[in-house]
């Protein structure tokens, strides 16, 4: 039988042909500075030098539970190693924690009851006295196998908060890590397990082949869509990030992790997708490019609005707001820009020529039809314009206030972000047959993989570590990336 890798391999003439028409010339991706100054400009190129290509996989190395030596309270040595081919549950937890003194009859219970269709229970005390732990188990009247935290474990897990559960499957990777105890968390906990107890793959699927830089990006999870995903957004939440796509009138949501956390109705035809921050008020934004109207799309309660914008809308940007305003968005129309508050209400129209794509941040940036580009300051007034040329199409802005690149239509879509482990800035760029990273500092290549069928692209710090992780949509499928860290 041959392997996902081998297939991937042999797949590789048929994905290269979709990198490109030979003999046609790439497009170029033009850098401008904070000043309106140009910067570089590039060729968006996925041949590799080498010619060799390595499969991208699902299943990051940063998300293996580590070979860690375990030292258990009643003189058993063992390693993490040992539990491999099993479903293992390991529950960090300490005489003082009060949720702990619940969650350890359960999943002790859940243990026995699943023993013997392959998982294991570890349970690890946050470096209290023997005597205090043992203590504390007899009260509660069970009996797991308990390590002792050590500073290898700290070094490579950093847990800080209790309760925390990692479920690490059978072929030793971290599939979800639980620290907040909330109502139906053992019903996820129950449904995980028996998701990954129904697994067989002992190979990890490639999603894509990686021609430059390998080694730098990992596939951290995989969700399957409901259609072709048509817009790709990212929004923050009491309960954390939250990934949100749109497919075939539907709403979805992905939580930090991977776990499909949302599916609802949208109806209106939401087609490309902008969200606005919140905790129990989140909302989200969809229009369809050249349509007369934008849907306002509450996460939490309330039925999807129509919202007429007596205007043809070519795109939307987010505006955060600061500690004086709110945030907005900024509507590019054809005669010009609509200003539109949280709850739907058009505030301000500023008239002007057609603006085919924006970014708002420190001010605002606007790619007009026929390829002016112009930089304005919070207050609206103008702070340079420079002609990209009447082949621009595509806006990328700098993430972190900086410059900005104009592309040709043959570039799908762009964001930037701090997805590599170091210092600086890159430019993830989706073109036909796969997706670039570039140095926004220079234009450099450092990543190309060769992915057919990318449709949308958004960026959001997953895991809280102050780096961004990249999320791609191509065909029915949304997979996040991220930088591979160094070992502890």
């Amino acid at each position: 039988m041959r392997t996902l890798a081998t297939l991937a391999l042999a797949a590789l003439p048929w994905l290269a042909a979709q990198a490109g028409t030979p003999g046609a010339e790439a497009p170029r991706l033009t850098w401008y500075d904070a000043e309106g100054r140009a910067a570089w400009s590039r060729p968006l190129e996925l041949a590799a030098g080498d010619g060799k290509a390595t499969p991208l996989v699902i299943g990051p190395a940063r998300s293996a539970l580590p070979t860690l030596e375990l030292d258990f309270l009643d003189g058993e040595q063992l390693s993490t190693d040992d539990y491999r081919g099993k479903v293992l549950l390991v529950d960090f937890w300490a005489s003082w924690c009060g949720p702990c003194a619940e969650s350890l009859p359960w999943l002790q219970a859940f243990h026995r009851e699943m023993d013997e269709q392959g998982v294991e229970l570890l349970t690890v005390n946050m470096k209290e006295p023997d005597d205090i732990a043992r203590q504390f188990l007899w009260a509660l009247n069970v009996d797991p196998p308990v390590a002792r935290y050590s500073d290898a474990m700290d070094a490579a897990l950093r847990i800080s908060s209790l309760p925390t559960l990692l479920v690490v499957d059978q072929r030793g990777l971290i599939r979800s890590r639980i620290e907040a105890y909330g109502p139906g968390i053992y019903e996820k906990i129950r449904a995980l397990t028996a998701r990954l107890l129904e697994e067989d793959a002992p190979e990890r699927p490639p999603v894509a082949q990686v021609v430059r830089g390998a080694g730098r990006i990992e596939a951290l999870w995989a969700g399957p869509l409901p259609a072709t995903v048509e817009g790709l957004a990212t929004v923050e939440t009491d309960k954390g990030p939250l990934v949100l796509g749109t497919a075939r009138q539907e709403i979805f949501g992905f939580s930090a992790d991977g776990e499909a956390s949302l599916r609802k109705p949208t109806a209106l035809g939401a087609e490309r997708l902008r969200a606005i921050d919140g905790n129990d008020d989140a909302v989200a934004f969809g229009y369809r490019p050249v349509g007369t109207h934008v849907v306002r799309i509450p996460l939490a309660d309330g039925r999807p609005q129509r919202i007429d914008t007596a205007t043809h809308v070519l795109d939307i940007a987010l505006d955060p707001g600061d500690d004086e305003r709110p945030a907005r968005l900024l509507l590019g129309t054809l005669d010009g820009i609509a200003i539109m508050d949280g709850e739907g209400r058009i505030e301000e129209r500023r008239e002007g020529a057609a603006v085919r794509q924006l970014a708002a941040g420190d001010g605002v940036v606007l790619l007009e039809k026929g390829g002016r580009l112009v930089r304005l300051d919070p207050g609206w007034e103008p702070l340079w314009q420079v002609e990209a040329g009447a082949e621009a199409r595509r806006l990328i802005a700098s993430s972190a206030g900086g410059g900005v690149g104009v592309a040709p239509g043959a570039v799908k879509v762009g964001v930037t972000g701090r997805f590599l482990e170091g210092d600086g800035e890159q430019v993830a760029v989706a073109i036909e047959g796969g997706l670039l990273l570039l140095d926004a500092a220079d234009g450099r290549p450092l990543w190309a993989a060769l992915w057919p069928e990318i449709h949308e692209l958004a960026v959001a710090d997953l895991d809280g570590d102050g780096r961004s992780e990249l999320l791609v949509a191509a065909r029915r499928r949304l997979v996040a990336l991220g930088a591979v860290k160094p070992s502890p």
